[in-house]
């Protein structure tokens, strides 16, 4: 196996293997999928779910034919942890390793209108 297949193969692994199932997650449903290949070694593929996960991932080859040629890796992912968190992560692959970003938590912030201020905005 080419070393940036097994570097493709290592980071898919990690990617399944840090994502929580919830219960409900197991009723998720694909709404979204995208995937390229050039056949060169170049890709791209994102999805998203019914439940608010994505991925986002590019993969290209860097010194084509090269001795140094390597495969080069970025990408996202977003998902709700157990605690009700919006959570994203940045992840970049290259020669110097896999190297993730902090995870970034984003607030889900609601705000609700008071009942005398949505009944002037309907018009009553």
């Amino acid at each position: 196996m080419k070393s940036y297949d097994m570097f493709f193969v290592l980071c898919a692994l990690f990617s399944f293997a840090t994502a929580a199932v919830l219960p409900e997650d197991v009723q998720a449903k694909i709404i979204k999928y995208e995937n390229s290949n050039d056949g060169a070694g170049n890709y791209r593929f994102n999805y998203e779910t019914s439940n608010g996960i994505f991925r986002d991932e590019i993969g290209y080859l860097v010194n084509v034919g090269k001795e140094d040629q390597h495969m080069v890796v970025k990408g996202s992912y977003s998902y709700t942890d157990v605690n009700g968190q919006r959570v994203y992560v940045k992840y970049t692959g290259d020669e110097n390793g896999f190297q993730v970003n902090p995870p970034e938590f984003i607030s889900q912030v609601s705000y609700s209108l008071p009942a005398n201020v949505v009944a002037t905005l309907l018009g009553k």
